[in-house]
């Protein structure tokens, strides 16, 4: 396991707690790396169920993962096509 990555599902905690887990999934969500977001949120939604900050946080990570699109969900948008129209050349 590198540093600042969460562990495997399989592999025992080492140490820390849901304070420092939401720490990591935030600074993961600034770093725009969603995956890994929401796979510290939901290391901290598994140890605090019912805490509705982890709870949000979970969602918000699993939102921006699933927008995201060439890994950072702010690819520039594909230019719009101009229709033809009155006076305009197809």
């Amino acid at each position: 396991m590198s540093p600042g990555q969460p562990p495997p599902p399989d592999e025992p905690d080492a140490g820390g707690d849901v304070a420092e887990w939401v720490r990591l999934g935030r600074d993961a969500l600034a770093a725009r790396h969603y995956a890994e977001a929401r796979a510290w949120f939901d290391r901290a939604l598994a140890a605090a169920p019912d805490d509705p900050k982890v709870q949000s946080l979970a969602v918000t990570a699993e939102f921006w993962r699933r927008l995201a699109r060439d890994g950072d969900g702010f690819a520039p948008a594909a230019p719009r096509l101009r229709s033809a129209g009155p006076g305009r050349p197809a």
